[in-house]
């Protein structure tokens, strides 16, 4: 009779654990079934690309990414990002420095006002100017649009949760695990800082004003966490249309960035993004290209561009 019930008990404890394991299968398979990633195959003739649009930053409640991710890059011979780095990385910060150095006898407080540049100046986390001992000099001759990045990355983070590696820095990892070549679409030259020039002295010293009322207001901060968590669920609903609008909310409407910036620095790339990817349809390799969301939404985006051209697209289906 013990034995018996030893049995049993074994047996409770194995139908248990079986019910768990078809319940995790379960919710798995539903979780691929209902795989939003937006992973787009491009074709043109016999040639074959793939396009990724990208959340530069996850929770780690996305992980683990989708399969059709690892399964796309084993198809790809070149993975190309926009960027390899931050603007503030050790290896772009001397091409940041020299794109907004300001022509000779010209400062930022020329753009700003004195009183508004010491005062901005004041709110950059001290650590920067140990990783540079001429970066104060620098801020002061450079475009006020390196104080306002400077000022960003020592604001507080407005995320309730530690963000996860987005899947750009994931596919980077990929790729230098599988020893592929990497190459930058745009890099800092052809990033959001190409476009500053077009900004009048008065749009630049409101983006200026921007980033310092966000760093001194809990509110705003809230605002723009709220609105980041609200990408996050866009993305994983697939929902990129919504995402773009989320995007250009944070710029325009909690920023208070000029509307010419929040809208340039996606159209204008845009252009030179799909011009860029027509290039590597007339390589050999197949490219694994990778961009921010908000590039594959609207009649401006590449998607858009690309099918005028007379590409085929569709969304990259994994392979049973």
């Amino acid at each position: 009779m013990k034995k018996l019930k030893e049995i049993m008990k074994l047996l409770n404890i194995t139908a248990r654990f079986f019910a768990a394991l078809t319940i995790f299968c379960f919710v798995l398979a539903h979780a691929q079934a209902n795989d939003n990633t937006p992973l787009y195959r491009v074709k043109k003739s016999e040639k074959t690309m793939y396009l990724l649009a990208s959340a530069h930053m996850l929770s780690q409640d996305d992980y683990p990414l989708s399969k059709k991710l690892p399964e796309a890059l084993k198809s790809s011979d070149v993975l190309v990002v926009e960027a390899k780095g931050s603007f503030l990385s050790q290896e772009n910060f001397p091409i940041v420095e020299e794109l907004l150095k300001l022509p000779l006898g010209k400062g930022a407080a020329d753009y700003v006002g004195k009183q508004e540049f010491e005062y901005a100046l004041s709110l950059v986390n001290p650590q920067f100017f140990k990783y540079k001992d001429s970066l104060l000099d620098v801020v002061k001759k450079s475009h006020p649009y390196l104080l306002t990045i400077l000022i960003e990355n020592s604001t507080p983070s407005p995320l309730e949760f530690i963000p996860a590696i987005g899947i750009d820095r994931y596919m980077l990892d990929l790729a230098a695990k599988k020893g592929m070549r990497i190459e930058e679409l745009e890099g800092v030259k052809h990033n959001s800082m190409s476009y500053l020039k077009m900004l009048s002295e008065n749009e630049v010293k409101s983006m200026l004003t921007g980033v310092v009322k966000l760093n001194q207001s809990q509110e705003l901060r809230v605002r723009l966490g709220t609105n980041a968590k609200q990408m996050l669920q866009a993305y994983r609903e697939g929902d990129l249309k919504k995402l773009s609008d989320l995007e250009f909310n944070a710029c325009s409407n909690i920023l208070n960035y000029p509307l010419t910036y929040c809208k340039t620095i996606f159209t204008a790339r845009n252009n030179f993004m799909t011009q860029k990817i027509e290039e590597y349809f007339q390589k050999t390799e197949t490219y694994l290209v990778v961009l921010g969301c908000s590039h594959f939404v609207g009649n401006d985006g590449v998607l858009d561009g690309l099918r005028k051209k007379g590409y085929q697209i569709d969304i990259f289906q994994q392979n049973k």
